[in-house]
């Protein structure tokens, strides 16, 4: 037989996660279960399933960081290429141009997500 119990995210501690009920939309339906909850520490990220508001801020981070480092690197492709000479004579150099670009940004916003 399985054990039952699981680990709590936030606490540590082996536990059964306890059934939090709330009010039904009339008074004929009664109670229902909305989630669940730790019986320790009382906390609803038992499961680590929600991410905390550092999560949530580093993914904002990053998408942003990410945005910024492919614009930037367009922009310095798309000038360097105009530098040069060739900006309108190769378009699959500027798309390829803007491909690494948004690869980069890629790449730069999941190395910062995954700090």
């Amino acid at each position: 037989m399985r054990q039952s119990l699981v680990e709590c995210q936030c606490c540590g501690k082996l536990m059964v996660p306890r059934t939090s009920y709330g009010r039904a939309l009339g008074w004929w339906d009664g109670a229902r279960p909305i989630s669940n909850h730790c019986p320790f520490c009382l906390s609803d990220n038992w499961d680590g399933s929600r991410p905390t508001i550092f999560q949530r801020l580093m993914r904002l981070l990053a998408g942003l960081a990410g945005i910024s480092v492919c614009l930037l690197l367009g922009e310095v492709l798309l000038t360097l290429q105009a530098e040069v000479g060739i900006y309108h004579q190769y378009p699959w150099l500027t798309l390829s141009g803007w491909a690494l670009a948004v690869l980069a940004g890629y790449r730069v916003a999941k190395w910062v997500d995954d700090y």
